[in-house]
């Protein structure tokens, strides 16, 4: 090659790369100014992240299993988890923490989070647990849940009691752990976070208050019940409980808004929501409210909410929770 036809080379590909370098910059500065971002996996659509009205029309009009989401969070139905993990993924895409889905026509409104337990334990047909109190008034179930204008997932249920009533090993087991040293609030509740504050009292045993966790066996099977917020504790580590044995006193101490029992079922000693077992089948018998279902969310949970059509013709409402 002539030096001369070489210089012409040369001049073309600096020309060429200075020209993709400058649509690199272009590309990124209307990254920037407009937001738009594009979902990976089985999604396929671009959001205009800086606007919420077209956050929740984009979001609704992603697809997956041949359905848009939509249809598949307008039906008040459960999914299955490979959707629920995607939709997850997309929200998180959008900057959002959570949504809230309302039906006008029905006044039913669900809640969904990141993240969800399906966790299960293999248990002989018909197999029942004991009450772990008395009384059955569950005042918050198992599930999503709204708590400080977040998404919450419950992994028990709280039972609605007054201080001091008894507790009771809801089945045969050995005590695994117990939490002692704690006092109720003196403002009678909690309404801060222990990651911001470690409030002696809202935060005490990691806001689980006084607290009992006995393991179970049974066929072959191992998972544990909790029993948190009490008053008084009565029984030691590795002490053999009964099912109906009293192992304490209901109280209101750690992170709690109000005297209340909560209880629950988790495949691990150190409870986290993803190993927690839905209780409501394993009762005697399965309480009101004992699952958390639809909801009565004020609208003021979610940052903005625009109406969306629902399947079957009803109308609705969408907010996203940021």
């Amino acid at each position: 090659m002539s030096r001369f036809r070489k210089g012409i080379f040369d001049t073309v590909m600096l020309v060429v790369v200075i020209v993709v370098f400058l649509m690199a910059l272009m590309f990124l500065f209307y990254l920037s100014r407009y937001g738009i971002v594009k979902i990976k996996g089985d999604v396929n659509v671009y959001l205009d992240v800086q606007d919420k009205g077209s956050k929740i029309i984009s979001f609704v009009k992603c697809e997956r299993g041949g359905m848009n989401y939509m249809e598949i969070i307008g039906s008040f139905d459960g999914m299955p988890e490979d959707i629920r993990k995607q939709i997850f993924t997309t929200l998180r895409h959008i900057g959002a923490s959570g949504l809230i889905v309302r039906d006008l026509s029905s006044g039913k409104s669900m809640v969904y989070g990141k993240g969800t337990s399906k966790a299960t334990i293999s248990l002989p047909d018909n197999f029942k647990i004991g009450w772990p109190v008395e009384t059955h008034k569950i005042s918050s179930g198992y599930g999503w849940r709204i708590i400080n204008r977040k998404p919450d997932f419950h992994g028990g249920v709280d039972f609605a009691v007054e201080i001091g009533t008894n507790v009771h090993a809801v089945y045969d087991g050995t005590v695994a752990s117990v939490g002692r040293g704690c006092e109720a609030s003196p403002s009678g509740g909690c309404h801060i976070s222990c990651k911001e504050t470690k409030d002696k009292y809202c935060c005490c045993n990691g806001g689980l208050g006084n607290f009992v966790v006995i393991k179970h066996r049974v066929n072959g099977e191992t998972f544990y019940t909790h029993y948190d917020h009490l008053n008084e504790v009565r029984v030691d580590v590795g002490d053999e409980v009964r099912k109906g044995d009293v192992i304490g006193k209901t109280g209101n101490t750690g992170y709690s808004t109000g005297p209340h029992l909560h209880f629950e079922i988790n495949k691990q000693m150190t409870k986290h929501d993803e190993t927690s077992v839905d209780p409501c089948p394993y009762f005697p018998e399965f309480p009101e409210n004992c699952e958390q279902g639809s909801q009565s969310i004020s609208e003021n949970e979610a940052s903005f909410y625009i109406d969306i059509p629902l399947p079957g013709g009803r109308r609705g409402k969408m907010g996203l929770i940021e």
